[in-house]
């Protein structure tokens, strides 16, 4: 909510399954005129989502490879990365940075930009997500990365805390 609330976007909270993302909740920007949310019941598109790049780059590394090399990487803007090499490498960097952004990938004039959340075995479990006009992702991108992770950051420590008391 507070980072909905700071930025003025939208925030998901997804979760992760193999090939699928799903959205769990969705909390709107504060006197937004706009929603930006997926369609109830629809995927996101695990080559052009911030949240499929971040379910791809921390699969276990044998996953990760048998995607990057049968994933079709169909344009749906022409912002989509189409190149198969350039994926790999941006998903390296994901990996590496430990955020992913989405750029007008999906959706003209709709960016994104996802921190990854993590279960008490480093397995990531789900996403947490910006997303906002572009133009707006634009001028704040830096800032809400580091808020960005350090809200993924204390979930991930929610999870992890709760599910190795239960266990």
């Amino acid at each position: 909510v507070r980072i909905s609330e700071t930025y003025g976007v939208s925030s998901w909270l997804q979760i992760s399954f193999y090939r699928e993302i799903y959205t769990v909740e969705v909390v709107e920007a504060p006197g937004s005129h706009y929603s930006y949310a997926p369609k109830s019941g629809s995927t996101l598109p695990l080559h052009a989502s911030a949240s499929g790049k971040l379910r791809i780059a921390f699969m276990p590394e044998q996953e990760r490879i048998k995607i990057l090399d049968s994933i079709s990487l169909d344009p749906l803007t022409e912002y989509t990365i189409t190149d198969r090499i350039k994926f790999a490498d941006m998903i390296d960097r994901v990996h590496a940075q430990g955020y992913a952004t989405e750029l007008e990938e999906t959706d003209i004039g709709i960016s994104c930009v996802g921190v990854p959340l993590f279960d008490f075995r480093g397995t990531l479990n789900g996403t947490l997500s910006a997303v906002a006009p572009s133009v707006r992702m634009s001028k704040i991108l830096n800032e809400l990365i580091v808020d960005l992770k350090q809200a993924g950051s204390r979930i991930s420590d929610v999870i992890s805390y709760r599910r190795r008391n239960t266990v």
